[in-house]
């Protein structure tokens, strides 16, 4: 599906998720680097089939935002 939309990528690859997940894992994005820049000015993601996703990487992603 992200070959599909223009600038489409992957919930692991937009938010650098680890793949070998575990309760305590957190996003390879640097607080201060162009990555968290860019997602801090975002309105709203749409994150296609997130239910599919294991309960971690919706906390690393939460854990991103909270920052």
């Amino acid at each position: 599906a992200t070959l599909l939309l223009p600038d489409g990528r992957t919930s692991h690859s937009r938010f650098k998720i680890p793949f070998a997940l575990h309760e305590d894992s957190v996003s390879g994005i640097a607080k201060n680097s162009a990555d968290a820049r860019e997602l801090a000015q975002v309105d709203l993601i749409i994150w296609d089939e997130v239910l599919m996703q294991h309960k971690f990487c919706f906390q690393v992603v939460h854990q991103l935002f909270a920052i």
